[in-house]
């Protein structure tokens, strides 16, 4: 009996994995070097956001932060590969994130959406920066155009908390006048020492 020849079909299945293979590893190899080189230029912009800060309090909060992704690199690298390598083999499954969360979705209104989430999001980061400089002009005309005064950052603070933890007394009137949460804050903690 002799051995059985492949087909053609088996032949091509097994040249569409080795070159899958190839793409996979050619694709993770470059997003991990990019993903090296980013976390070192968030180190960078770090330690420049440390140097310029005005108190010793915001440029120990930027050492910290130093000093937070120094320690933990090998393991946020490690769980991003971990992700990025999961994600990949859900797209080979035919599993990907496109395919659970776009079924039956109209993908220009998934991509209208997300730019405005993404603008919404900037804008926020715009007021919160102002506030945190104490431009009651700009934040005044934030105010009027929609902004929220109870929006907050990705750590949770508020517009009102950041313009206590600044001590901007005008800055924390203005928002407590455009109906900040006052309540939430004092139960915080963040408002008591200065109002």
């Amino acid at each position: 009996m002799s051995p059985s020849k492949p087909s053609r079909h088996d032949v091509v299945a097994t040249e569409d994995r080795s070159v899958l293979g190839a793409a996979r590893q050619a694709f993770l190899s470059a997003v991990q070097g990019a993903f090296g080189v980013m976390l070192g230029k968030l180190d960078d912009a770090l330690f420049d956001l440390a140097q310029s800060a005005e108190d010793e309090l915001e440029r120990g909060n930027y050492f910290d932060a130093i000093r937070e992704l120094r320690l933990g690199r090998e393991t946020i690298e490690t769980r991003f590969m971990d992700k990025l390598s999961a994600c990949w083999d859900a797209l080979e499954r035919g599993d990907g994130p496109a395919e659970r969360q776009m079924g039956g979705v109209d993908h220009n209104e998934v991509i209208a959406l997300t730019a405005a989430v993404r603008l919404a999001e900037t804008e926020c980061a715009d007021a919160l920066r102002a506030v945190r400089d104490g431009q009651i002009k700009t934040v005044i005309e934030m105010l009027r155009d929609g902004f929220n005064p109870d929006a907050h950052d990705s750590a949770g603070d508020t517009a009102l908390h950041i313009a206590c933890r600044q001590g901007h007394e005008r800055m924390m009137h203005l928002l407590i006048r455009a109906g900040a949460d006052l309540v939430r804050e004092l139960a915080r903690g963040a408002a008591i020492g200065v109002l």
